[in-house]
């Protein structure tokens, strides 16, 4: 924020208490190792810009992590030198903000304004210098010249003074800025107030309106560039036009007023009524609610009884008495029968008042809408009873608070083009001889996308110890997040989640599926499964044979097996001489014969399990058999 002369001893004892803390909080991993150096020229008025002596003039610093931040963290204050240089060093890496003072023991005479860098008088949207990885920066001059105003009267078309206008300057329009008012007399002067008495030569946006609350007359604002010159005032004279007011004055039947109660709004937008884009809108106090002119704005507007707790603030009040019910303008009881309120003709200042009374003829059920608010989905329209008998029922759906065209009937289809806005209906009771009444109801949340879901796919061999991994594909819309789950047989592997998987034993003789969950706030889960795999094959733990017994012809040689897993395993056997199998010889013993003697014996155990590959292991050769 920008400050006043007589605010800165106050703000540099804050900024410097602010950084005592900031340096005890570092921590040491933190480099500080940027810098910023520039000068800071004194221009007096008609004059040219020249250094300042030594401490003549100061740079305060401010911190802020992202760029545009406001101000952001105080740093410290930076004395100019001899030749008006400052230098600011040991600076982390951010964004700083750099406003530059009049150091000077000097009157207020000849003092020269503050200024934020790059001739920047308030902080909106004045121009940071960034530093990173520790760089140097060397910034352009900061000028500082001599403070201007402007001063003026606020008066209306009649030539009559506004009082209390509202005044307020911002560095341009549209950016923020500072106010302050008129006197009673609608006359104000800039210098006279903390926040604007600095304002050094360039071109302001300047802001006037005057709206003095219910019952006071109402004036368009306007906005105007002033362009201020160094130690001289600028005129600024302004006549505000008075626009046209409607105002309201709600009572209950008994006389009281429908204090701080809501009021419902609705604006003709191309034909077309819609809510008011904003809120809370309520009477105030004393039970009055004033519409202002836009432009050629229609208006229709439906006054709810007051409750035991305020609109719009909270508090507890004295509702409406037990039984009163809401209206809109004028006497009416349904949308489709309110009056419309325009501003059309000559300036002027209605007011109209309101008497909430008791239920009409028609009883209105409660409204309820049913169904999930997705494309593809239908929303249905609960009526409730209504009363007496005779009354009938029609429907009118909209989105967004606008009406769609056609969508009549108790039922809605809910389209893509509903995506992101709210879906409400609108049952109106009709009786011959009554008015009509109307009652609203909403599907609760706005209009959903469907999810658009993709078969995924799994590649890989279905070997235990073999890696599967599955493709999603792309789903839609944008937002939705997808969730995997491995299945053996349709049944989810406990913490397969990912899209790849190591097949295990556990899976032997099942075939293997990947199921892809895509989720998104305010759409219905959809899940897609891929194909499922050809039946995953088990790998046995086959073991090594040994053999025991003498290599001689006619001794007995026995083949022994350690437990192959998983158990059981069926074994069998195949004896060998020198490598080639010896016919018939598939026992767990082999008796040696003539036909072995000055040969190798070795035996192969090949393991089988269903839902398995079949191994097999060979043990290792015995000495040359003996005749």
């Amino acid at each position: 924020m920008a400050v006043s002369r007589r605010s800165r001893p106050v703000l540099l004892l804050v900024a410097i208490l602010a950084l005592v803390a900031g340096l005890l909080a570092a921590s040491p991993a933190e480099a500080a190792t940027g810098s910023i150096t520039g000068r800071v020229l004194a221009k007096p008025t008609g004059g040219t810009a020249t250094v300042f002596g030594s401490n003549g003039a100061s740079v305060s610093l401010y911190r802020a992590t992202e760029p545009g931040s406001f101000v952001g963290d105080y740093v410290g204050n930076y004395r100019t030198g001899s030749t008006g240089r400052f230098t600011a060093s040991s600076l982390a890496d951010g964004y700083y903000t750099l406003r530059a003072t009049d150091d000077r023991q000097v009157a207020d005479t000849t003092r020269l304004t503050s200024e934020y860098y790059d001739n920047g008088w308030s902080p909106y949207g004045t121009t940071q210098v960034r530093i990173l990885n520790g760089n140097a920066v060397t910034v352009r001059d900061i000028v500082l010249e001599r403070a201007g105003r402007f001063a003026g009267t606020v008066r209306n078309a009649a030539g009559q003074p506004i009082p209390n206008a509202s005044v307020t300057v911002s560095p341009s329009d549209g950016a923020g800025g500072y106010g302050f008012q008129a006197d009673a007399q609608g006359r104000y002067d800039s210098s006279q107030h903390d926040l604007t008495d600095d304002l050094f030569p360039k071109t302001y946006s300047v802001s006037i309106s005057a709206d003095s609350g219910i019952g006071q007359p109402v004036y368009e604002g306007k906005t105007v560039p002033v362009t201020i010159a160094a130690d001289q005032t600028t005129a600024l004279d302004v006549v505000l036009t008075r626009r046209s007011t409607r105002t309201f004055a709600v009572k209950n039947a008994n006389g009281t007023a429908a204090a701080n109660a809501a009021v419902g709004l609705w604006i003709r937008r191309d034909g077309v009524w819609g809510p008011a884009q904003y809120g809370p809108i309520c009477t105030d106090a004393q039970g009055r609610f004033r519409l202002t002119q836009s432009g050629d704005t229609a208006y229709k507007a439906f006054f709810n009884p007051a409750t035991a707790t305020a609109c719009g603030q909270g508090t507890s009040q004295t509702p409406s008495p037990a039984g009163t019910v809401g209206e809109y303008w004028k006497d009416a009881y349904a949308l489709e029968d309110a009056a419309v309120i325009d501003f059309a003709g000559a300036q002027s200042d209605l007011t109209y008042p309101v008497t909430l009374g008791s239920q009409p003829t028609i009883t209105k059920g409660a409204v309820t809408v049913t169904g999930t608010p997705e494309v593809g989905r239908t929303l249905t329209a609960n009526p409730g009873t209504w009363g007496p008998s005779g009354v009938t029922l029609s429907y009118q759906w909209s989105a967004g608070g606008t009406a769609i065209a056609g969508a009549t009937g108790s039922t809605l289809a809910l389209t893509s083009e509903l995506v992101g806005k709210s879906v409400s209906v609108r049952v109106t009771g009709r009786l011959t001889g009554s008015p009509s009444v109307d009652q609203e109801a909403y599907a609760g949340q706005p209009v959903a996308p469907r999810i658009t879901a993709v078969k995924p796919t799994v590649s890989g061999t279905t070997t235990a110890g073999s890696t599967l991994t599955a493709k999603s594909g792309v789903w839609g819309p944008s937002g939705v997040t997808l969730a995997y789950r491995w299945l053996a047989n349709g049944v989810a592997i406990s913490g397969a989640t990912a899209k790849t998987f190591v097949l295990t034993n556990a899976q032997a003789g099942k075939t293997i599926s990947f199921k892809v969950t895509g989720s998104r706030s305010g759409s219905t889960s959809v899940s897609s499964t891929s194909l499922s795999t050809a039946a995953v094959r088990g790998v046995l733990t086959a073991r090594k044979p040994t053999i025991t017994g003498t290599a001689q012809r006619g001794k007995v040689l026995t083949a022994n097996v350690l437990t192959w897993t998983p158990s059981p395993v069926t074994l069998r056997y195949q004896w060998l001489r020198d490598g080639v199998a010896i016919t018939g010889a598939t026992g767990r013993t082999h008796t040696l014969t003539s036909g072995s003697v000055g040969k190798r014996i070795t035996v192969r155990v090949t393991g089988s399990k269903t839902s398995y590959i079949t191994r097999s292991s060979t043990s290792g050769a015995t000495a040359v058999v003996k005749s």
